[in-house]
């Protein structure tokens, strides 16, 4: 614990590091601390009250939050990152504790009735969100974010949360397919068809079937008609795991 205080004193600490090399630093003492603490939690008689007040649950999982958010900006990063060579073992941190039904149905318990109360509950749920290590669930952050804070406030007490939740990802999938569309200058209704046969089945929609249906719809040239396939494929995969993973 010593050494992760040595280089971030508290979680904000962690979410302000600019340099790599301390990012790295950071990673590996965190690591090294979930380590020990993943093998603690095999005896019977592990409690967080032992750890006090050198830390408390509620810091580690802050801690653990920009953890996996240094993990997930290495994955998307270059092979020049100083992380290119550091295992961060997702697995001695993963709980899978939160997913999409269980913040549903915590919105659905909250007393609408009392403000302040309602706003504390909220926020509680927020930090869920944010810092839910659920694979699944992680790819939904943004949009449940998002539902929390511009639809859940509006709603009548004795609405159906799930049904306006469901209503709420297709607006946001059809505002992502025009986008989409319009960037790259397709049919949006064409853009719909395709990610909708993604979602039935995700080995179909292959490169040959893509390059057919572009030529149908007018596409020439074997350089655009690849990029267009390339494009398609990576933005109906982000499409499945936004709005069809449940994270269950």
């Amino acid at each position: 614990m010593g050494e992760l205080r040595s280089i971030v004193a508290t979680p904000d600490d962690a979410g302000n590091l600019k340099s790599e090399n301390n990012i790295r630093a950071f990673v590996i003492a965190f690591r090294t601390l979930a380590g020990i603490l993943s093998a603690l939690k095999t005896f019977s008689k592990f409690d967080w009250a032992d750890f006090a007040p050198a830390l408390d649950e509620n810091e580690y999982a802050d801690f653990k939050s920009w953890y996996l958010y240094y993990y997930d900006k290495h994955r998307g990063g270059g092979k020049e990152s100083v992380l290119v060579d550091v295992d961060f073992n997702i697995e001695l941190v993963r709980t899978d504790k939160i997913n999409v039904v269980c913040v549903l149905n915590l919105l659905k318990d909250i007393n609408r009735k009392d403000k302040n109360e309602m706003k504390k509950s909220v926020d509680l749920i927020l930090r869920e969100i944010e810092r839910s290590d659920n694979e699944k669930m992680r790819y939904k952050r943004d949009i449940m974010k998002a539902f929390v804070t511009e639809r859940f406030f509006e709603l009548d007490p004795d609405a159906d949360i799930i049904e306006i939740y469901n209503e709420y990802e297709r607006e946001v999938m059809q505002a992502d397919i025009e986008s989409f569309s319009c960037e790259n200058k397709l049919d949006a209704g064409f853009v719909f068809r395709m990610v909708h046969e993604y979602f039935i089945d995700t080995k179909s929609v292959t490169k040959e079937f893509l390059r057919v249906e572009l030529q149908y719809q007018g596409a020439k040239g074997l350089l655009r008609i690849t990029e267009y396939i390339k494009r398609l494929n990576a933005f109906s995969e982000e499409s499945y795991n936004k709005f069809i993973a449940e994270g269950e």
